[in-house]
């Protein structure tokens, strides 16, 4: 899955990539700076792991393995990369 979206202050588009894994329960988040020449730069990545007694969810997963990812980076461009999150669309809602 992947949420693309432009920071309105830098007129700069970035992408934000999950992957799942079901066994052993782990998700992961990067975050890319995108660039014209196809090319992007990996800014920040957040990993969550689910207890093996829990049961695995995909949007929890993604939730904390993207604030895991965001952190370190500035509260204008957290806030940025949360809304992007929100009003994304989803094809399946079990993932």
């Amino acid at each position: 899955m992947a949420i693309y979206f432009k920071d309105p202050e830098t007129n700069q588009e970035y992408s934000i990539r999950f992957k799942h894994f079901r066994n052993p329960g782990a998700s992961y988040c990067d975050i890319f700076e995108e660039f014209d020449n196809n090319e992007r730069y990996r800014l920040s990545e957040g990993v969550s792991n689910c207890h093996p007694n829990d049961n695995f969810c995909y949007e929890t997963g993604r939730k904390l393995a993207l604030k895991y990812a965001l952190i370190e980076t500035p509260l204008s461009f957290r806030t940025t990369v949360w809304k992007a999150y929100f009003a994304r669309t989803t094809t399946n809602s079990n993932r």
